[in-house]
């Protein structure tokens, strides 16, 4: 299974974990490990990376795709999509990082094995094509289900008791089918798989006339032109797409490149990055930022974590 389709241009500046320098120091073509702390720094993988929420609440970035996940979450990050994870102050969080190269569950996929004859790679490309990512909310059944498979997951990883690789591999799979199942059944209920039959390509046209100018004076009436369709209908089906307003959609994208320009350049001034990242107004921007980040750009700025030279460390982040 390829997923150079994820490995655009335009993330080409953005730092590439390759599955030997994040901490992977076995020969095994999986990681796990169990987290409660994580860096701001925007960075992508050249592997397939599970995330599971199992205590707590954080702030995911993603492109324009901002969101606070909690507990019962589960995202499936494909390989070189960038993003990075914000931790909310005063709310601890414990999250499940398990990580698998390509190759170890291809033989799988490309022998026969597929969901509901949905190829994983089509699958992986419907969420990727919009910086978003699969996704799902998980209760009851299936959380219970979820939980049991990743705790089998740990066991065989640290046991390593002859055959554990097959095993591990299953339950791999076994994940992928129950984010599928549960996404599915989430879609099914807002009308999203019918969305993606009928006005997927022209809803893609205005996202990417959205990304390319984000900074500039765009107006939801600017996006629906693209697509050609009305305003109040565009606004519906946007909606459906991405689970956000317009509105929203447009903030995201323009506070993620706020905290990218607060990162990387710590003499430019609020104001001017206010700006730069497409507001007029600066009371605006200080409550948007708040809004999606948690905290104010001031204080973003000041919490920046920094390796011991000075520059983004990036070797232990997820």
């Amino acid at each position: 299974m390829s997923c150079l389709f994820t490995d655009r241009a335009e993330y080409s500046n953005t730092n590439l974990l390759t599955f030997a320098n994040n901490g992977n120091d076995t020969n095994l073509p999986f990681f796990f490990k169990t987290r409660t702390n994580c860096q701001l720094i925007p960075h992508r993988h050249d592997y397939l990376q599970f995330v599971y929420i199992r205590k707590g609440q954080l702030t995911h970035v993603c492109g324009s795709n901002i969101a606070d996940l909690r507990c019962g979450d589960l995202l499936l990050m494909p390989p070189y999509i960038p993003h990075y994870f914000i931790p909310i102050a005063g709310r601890p969080f414990e999250l499940i990082e398990f990580e698998f190269e390509a190759f170890f569950i291809d033989s799988c996929l490309t022998s026969g094995i597929a969901y509901d004859g949905v190829d994983a790679l089509e699958w992986l490309e419907k969420y990727t094509s919009g910086h978003n990512f699969p996704l799902a909310s998980l209760t009851g059944a299936s959380r219970f289900e979820t939980e049991n498979t990743i705790d089998e997951i740990e066991r065989e990883y640290t046991g390593r008791t002859p055959g554990f690789q097959s095993v591990i591999r299953a339950c791999a799979l076994k994940m992928l089918t129950l984010q599928r199942r549960a996404i599915l059944t989430q879609n099914e209920n807002d009308g999203t798989h019918l969305l993606y039959e009928r006005h997927r390509e022209v809803l893609l046209r205005s996202l990417d006339f959205i990304r390319e100018n984000y900074t500039r004076d765009i107006s939801v009436q600017d996006a629906a032109a693209v697509a050609i369709m009305s305003p109040s209908y565009y606004r519906h089906y946007f909606k459906l797409l991405t689970h956000k307003t317009f509105t929203e959609y447009l903030n995201g994208l323009r506070i993620s490149h706020a905290i990218t320009l607060i990162r990387d350049n710590p003499r430019m001034k609020i104001v001017d990055i206010c700006y730069a990242a497409g507001f007029s107004n600066i009371s605006h921007f200080n409550r948007t930022f708040l809004k999606i980040a948690g905290v104010t750009p001031k204080t973003f700025r000041s919490s920046t974590v920094l390796g011991t030279d000075g520059t983004p460390d990036l070797r232990d982040g997820i």
